[in-house]
């Protein structure tokens, strides 16, 4: 299958809003971790122009260098995440009522975990992100930019990582902030 040339020149396009988007979020939040995600993206991206120059094998190369990276960066992403978790639910209203946009920060998730269970959370957080990736993947498909094998090689990985990353980032947040 060729990858069309649009759908190459979009992906450069959005993994640099991306990288632009964590260098102000490390800038911001005074987050050293963004960088690794602004370099991680930046990465992808000469994947991107090594593909578009057509070097395959170099672009293969440097997206198994880049995978792994992102594998060995994970644990200092977590701990990221899970201080960023901490601070929003120091900050937020333990018992002010859940609001939908909640949902988009940490808080949200946070609140339900407290008042349904770690494990519903993780469940249904799961079940939110999947069904965003599923959609944005299937009208990729429709475009014919993804195949059913990308989409099962997508799926699986966010299946299994999201629980897991998900989990151990809100019961790491709630045993900081639970009062002894």
């Amino acid at each position: 299958m060729d990858i069309s040339y649009g759908v190459l020149l979009y992906g450069i396009v959005f993994l640099s809003f991306l990288v632009l988007f964590y260098i102000i979020q490390a800038y911001r939040k005074r987050e050293k971790t963004y960088y690794i995600g602004a370099g991680l993206g930046t990465s992808f991206i000469f994947v991107i122009v090594l593909l578009l120059l057509n070097q395959k094998f170099f672009s293969l190369i440097l997206f198994i260098i880049t995978g792994l990276l992102s594998i060995v960066a994970l644990p200092t992403i977590m701990e990221a995440q899970r201080r960023e978790a901490t601070k929003q639910l120091q900050k937020a209203s333990s018992s002010a009522p859940l609001k939908g946009r909640d949902l988009l920060t940490y808080v949200g998730w946070l609140k339900l975990a407290r008042r349904w269970s770690i494990w519903k959370t993780v469940t249904v957080y799961t079940l939110f992100t999947l069904t965003g990736a599923t959609v944005v993947l299937y009208v990729l498909s429709i475009y014919g930019i993804a195949s059913a094998g990308a989409i099962v090689g997508c799926i699986i990985p966010i299946a299994i990582l999201t629980p897991i990353i998900f989990h151990h980032v809100i019961s790491k947040a709630l045993e900081e902030t639970e009062p002894n």
